[in-house]
């Protein structure tokens, strides 16, 4: 029961940087197809 616990916890702070990281990819590739563009 412990063991499951721990793992959400894991799992939702896991996310949560899984999240940020998509943001950062996603910003980033706007910016290089604007740079294209140019």
């Amino acid at each position: 029961m412990f063991y499951m616990k721990s793992i959400n916890v894991l799992y939702e702070k896991y996310k949560c940087y899984i999240q940020k990281v998509h943001y950062i990819v996603r910003a980033a590739k706007n910016d290089t197809s604007m740079c294209l563009k140019q």
